[in-house]
């Protein structure tokens, strides 16, 4: 997260692909950093923005309700699927069996911040490993 275009930079080439999003109380749309981008990163310093290295793979939210925990795996073309641009397919979900030690690993997390309902956006990578992005 930053309001620094030097830092933004070096971050956008470590990591080559680069998803961004705005930081406010407004939802904001998930995007990939492309050239055309990199004319506005002066803009950074009035709106701070939340970089991510880009990770490929299939978005699994996880909604934990209490003791329970139910999956579901997002099927999009779209960097976002809430809001596919002309040409990405709609986003589709479908239920999603999380494996045990992901299904503890999130009711863990959820009870550390007392959240009786918690939803947390995962990816799973190509090789079986998971990132997570954030709770909510």
């Amino acid at each position: 997260m930053t309001t620094d275009k030097a830092a933004a930079l070096a971050f956008w080439k470590r990591h080559g692909q680069v998803i961004y999003k705005s930081v406010s109380g407004v939802r904001s749309i998930v995007a990939r950093l492309t050239l055309d981008h990199r004319e506005r990163v002066d803009d950074l310093a009035n709106c701070p923005t939340q970089f991510q290295e880009y990770i490929d793979g299939t978005d699994v939210r996880v909604h934990v309700i209490g003791d329970e925990v139910f999956g579901c795996e997002i099927e999009s073309t779209s960097d976002d699927y809430r809001y596919a641009k002309p040409g990405d397919s709609p986003g589709r979900l479908r239920a999603y069996a999380i494996p045990p030690k992901m299904a503890r690993m999130c009711r863990a997390l959820a009870a550390s911040l007392d959240l009786v309902v918690a939803g947390t956006d995962l990816r799973l990578r190509r090789d079986g490993s998971w990132c997570c992005f954030e709770l909510k």
